[in-house]
């Protein structure tokens, strides 16, 4: 059971996991909003509720998202935002614990 509220406040903070090389642009050499934009053919991203599971979660999250992904794929750290600023940009933030406790996926459009 999630023991979370399902009311994200605007002060939450959110993180996502930056992984490399996904969210690296080669060109440029440096890292990007690539980290917030959505796999092709979908709307919705998956971040974590920071606030209330932890820095310490959250990196253990982004070391194993990039442990599945091959030998080039690694973590590198968390962009973090707030809920509001989120918001902002007219990003809608959905609890999703049937998919994970402390995520949640936000719809893009």
């Amino acid at each position: 059971m999630c023991d979370l509220p399902t009311e994200i406040a605007p002060s939450e903070k959110i993180v996502r996991a930056v992984i490399f090389p996904y969210h690296f642009d080669r060109k440029k050499q440096k890292y990007t909003h690539r980290a917030f934009r959505p796999a092709p053919g979908t709307d919705r991203l998956s971040v974590i509720r920071q606030s209330h599971m932890g820095s310490d979660f959250c990196k253990a999250k982004g070391r194993e998202i990039a442990a599945g992904g091959g030998e080039n794929k690694r973590y590198t750290g968390l962009a973090v935002l707030t809920a509001a600023q989120i918001r902002s940009v007219g990003v809608a933030l959905e609890d999703a614990r049937e998919d994970y406790c402390g995520t949640h996926t936000s719809g893009m459009g």
